[in-house]
């Protein structure tokens, strides 16, 4: 009888633990999704003004013709 409840003792608090664990990791992912975008956002950012900063030359001979 004792060992029976200890092993439901045992398995609530692994069942427990396991869920923990598992929350833990969605929250770490949705950090890491996060910091991605942002990451993403920024390299757009970046290049587009990149693409802007050659294509002004360019601009300026086209608006003179």
């Amino acid at each position: 009888m004792r060992d029976a409840r200890e092993g439901r003792e045992l398995a609530f608090v692994h069942a427990q633990t396991v869920s923990e664990v598992a929350a833990i990791q969605v929250k770490a992912e949705r950090e890491v999704a996060a910091f991605r975008a942002k990451t993403e956002r920024a390299v757009a950012e970046v290049r587009a003004q990149g693409r802007e900063q050659r294509l002004q030359s360019v601009m300026v001979v086209y608006a003179s013709i």
